[in-house]
């Protein structure tokens, strides 16, 4: 399904009036519009951090891949505390991010070792 376009001046989609052409949020009632707003500014701050986990793991494989040990064991305990954090604040489940450091260490780690 292609993603709506946005109207300007709306920060998404999803809170777009179609029926009325409107960008004010379709919910009726002020409890329902201001969960409208906080949960719009919820997901573009996760998106942030999302981006910025996968951004850290990614430079991580990068140097286990280009074979520098010495980059990929320094970044290692920043990219676990960054996953533990993540996890803290529910941009990820915690079962995922104790498989995802598991992953990466059991990687760091055979590159050391070959």
């Amino acid at each position: 399904m292609p993603a709506r376009p946005r109207r300007p001046g709306s920060l998404s989609p999803f809170l777009d009036d179609e029926r009325t052409g409107n960008d004010d949020p379709m919910a009726h009632s002020r409890s329902a519009r201001k969960r409208a707003r906080q949960n719009e500014v919820r997901r573009l701050r996760n998106r942030h951090h999302r981006s910025g986990l996968r951004t850290a793991i990614r430079r991580l494989r990068e140097a286990v891949a280009a074979g520098d040990a010495d980059a990929a064991n320094e970044r290692l305990p920043k990219t676990i505390a960054l996953i533990d954090r993540m996890a803290g604040r529910g941009i990820m489940h915690r079962n995922a991010a104790a498989r995802a450091k598991s992953r990466l260490s059991h990687l760091v780690r055979s590159t050391a070792a070959g």
